[in-house]
């Protein structure tokens, strides 16, 4: 017996014996003029990204809201500073992922501190190891 299933539910129900409700009709939602309503897929999944991941990407900021983002698309200047928000959160995640996976790279061969760019940033990297030559950690 599957323990989710014997938390959750007595028994395993095939979806053909249930009787559940019909989905909604969907609708289309008000896209600002110059978005296609094909794209709002696209704009929700980045701000539903961000939302989910907020206390780490940005704790002390607003959130990026959707309807914002999407009028900011539009704007042409006047939306400039709110995807240049969207796009320095997203950037820095990257850029912080890049920096990691390269000191660890270096960290894996090195026992002294060690300089290297990552793009246009200067990164320090000191390993720690054991007597035994194992890597202890670096920073």
């Amino acid at each position: 017996m599957d323990i989710h299933v014997g938390i959750l539910f007595p028994q395993r129900y095939e979806d053909q014996d249930l009787d559940l409700a019909p989905l909604p009709i969907p609708k289309l939602v008000q896209t600002p003029d110059g978005l296609p309503n094909e794209l709002f897929g696209e704009v929700a999944m980045v701000t539903q990204f961000i939302s989910c991941y907020k206390d780490l990407l940005m704790p002390d900021d607003d959130p990026i809201m959707t309807d914002a983002l999407m009028k900011a698309l539009v704007a042409d200047k006047a939306g400039f500073s709110y995807l240049a928000k969207t796009l320095q959160v997203l950037l820095q995640t990257l850029l912080q992922d890049a920096i990691a996976e390269v000191t660890n790279r270096f960290c894996l061969c090195s026992q002294t501190k060690r300089n290297f760019r990552v793009g246009t940033f200067l990164v320090d990297c000191v390993c720690y190891f054991d007597g035994g030559g194992r890597k202890l950690g670096f920073l």
